[in-house]
């Protein structure tokens, strides 16, 4: 039989131990190592975000929509911004996806909206993805 007089020896033999299940071949003296607990951080998933479908080359007073497929549970935003700033149109509001993961923005293009190609910033998650908006003259 071995003693094992220091605390590293102790240790690495107690990691030995415990590793390959040799507890009844040492002395007694050999204490199992103590194991801290570790955070474990998983990957998580990105959110990705698809436009489906859409109506973005519109007149006045129509109605505009964007369709989009994300990850359900999604905080989703729209913002469409014309030559005068950010829309706030009915129906431009914040949504949560479904369990489908499927949400539809529709808002109406006002009489005075400025003719031209506009942009629309779409959210899910912080997973961002433009298109555009083209108000046109009837």
């Amino acid at each position: 039989m071995f003693r094992i007089k220091n605390r590293f020896a102790s240790w690495l033999a107690a990691l030995f131990v415990s590793t390959i299940g040799l507890s009844a071949a040492l002395p007694a003296t050999v204490v199992r190592a103590q194991t801290t607990p570790v955070a474990v951080h998983t990957a998580t998933k990105k959110t990705t975000v698809q436009i489906v479908s859409s109506n973005l080359y519109v007149h006045h007073n129509q109605y505009a929509s964007v369709t989009i497929h994300t990850s359900p549970g999604a905080h989703c935003t729209i913002e469409v911004v014309y030559k005068s700033g950010s829309s706030h149109a009915k129906g431009l509001d914040a949504k949560t996806a479904p369990s489908s993961g499927v949400v539809t923005w529709s808002w109406k293009i006002g009489p005075s909206t400025t003719l031209g190609t506009w942009p629309v910033y779409i959210t899910a998650n912080n997973t961002s993805i433009h298109t555009y908006l083209h108000v046109q003259r009837a």
